[in-house]
């Protein structure tokens, strides 16, 4: 290990994403920090990338490609942990870029801290939005750590840490340098056949091991909004994903404390409200919804409990409406407006 240049293995899961990945990968190849470990990992692509990437390895001799049949995002990323030897791990997505500085600045700014979080830019039709983090600030006390955790899971709850940060940008994987040896030692991985929330889940259980966050109010990632219609889209295997996503967090949360409790109702109330749109009150679900709502009570009993016990100021306006036509037995009106 050479503490004055550490090996920064970088991951990038790619599926389908040709007209992107180029510029993905040339921000990657191109910065001024140069011992990298480039793990590029092909998920089954059907287009063009696994060429794409295979012209870069030669290229690059930093760059190691792993081509897999499909498996998803969540064993892609596994696969590339597996494979990694740096001392410090940063996930890139394969349609995002990175400003050419952006692994120098981490690794000069991480010093003695667990884990280093940047500012971002979220991209939107050529439009450049940052400010997540107004203040670069160090963590260092269990309840600030705490606080994080308790945005990561829901970003309308209050503390004392609000001036510092808005509440995004804890549960995404890519504005992030990670050490290696915390996950190795903790086993920490991504939650199997979990097809959202995977990153959050993942990021949760890292932040039970550290000890001190470096926040760094520098705009290094370039996030890319591209609608894809996801939003909207039919997903009758949600409620798996969900249970398996609660699971893998539930035992890493302190119930004793209200903050983590509130954070928590407030997460599974969001995603109650995405498994309505997506797949109880969907067009394309054949069952009733009575039927379906059962179904979902039966796997995820949570849920009735947390629009039982969540404190409606902790909710967005949408959130608390849904929440009191829960409460109130009025599906029928939820499924006219959904």
């Amino acid at each position: 290990m050479n503490k004055n240049n550490p090996l920064v293995s970088v991951i990038v899961p790619i599926y389908n994403i040709e007209k992107l990945l180029k510029r993905c990968i040339d921000s990657i190849v191109n910065q001024t920090y140069k011992n990298l470990e480039i793990i590029l990992i092909n998920d089954g692509s059907t287009d063009k990338s696994l060429d794409i990437c295979k012209e870069y390895k030669k290229k690059d001799n930093r760059i190691v490609l792993i081509d897999q049949k499909n498996m998803g995002v969540a064993a892609t990323r596994n696969k590339g942990l597996q494979s990694a030897n740096g001392e410090f791990i940063c996930f890139i997505d394969s349609d995002d870029y990175i400003d050419k500085t952006l692994v120098e600045e981490y690794v000069t700014n991480i010093k003695d801290s667990d884990l280093l979080i940047s500012d971002y830019f979220v991209v939107e039709d050529g439009k450049y939005k940052s400010n997540v983090f107004p203040l670069s600030t160090i963590i260092n006390t269990k309840e600030g750590i705490r606080n994080v955790q308790a945005s990561l899971l829901s970003n309308k709850i209050k503390h004392q840490d609000t001036k510092l940060y808005s509440g995004c940008g804890f549960s995404f994987l890519w504005n992030k340098l990670l050490k290696n040896e915390i996950i190795k030692k903790n086993s920490i991985k991504f939650p199997d056949k979990v097809t959202m929330s995977e990153d959050a889940s993942f990021m949760f259980r890292y932040l039970n091991k550290v000890e001190k966050i470096t926040i760094i109010n520098k705009p290094l990632y370039y996030h890319e909004e591209i609608s894809s219609g996801l939003t909207h889209k039919f997903k009758p295997n949600i409620i798996e994903s969900d249970r398996k996503f609660i699971d893998s967090i539930k035992e890493e949360i302190d119930f004793n404390s209200k903050l983590m409790t509130d954070a928590y109702y407030g997460r599974l109330i969001k995603m109650f409200a995405g498994d309505c749109k997506t797949y109880i009150f969907h067009s394309e679900n054949k069952e009733s919804y009575k039927e379906t709502l059962r179904k979902v009570y039966e796997l995820i009993p949570e849920y009735k409990t947390a629009i039982k016990k969540v404190k409606l100021r902790n909710l967005s306006i949408k959130q608390k409406v849904f929440v009191i036509l829960v409460r109130l037995h009025l599906y029928f009106v939820m499924k006219i407006i959904i």
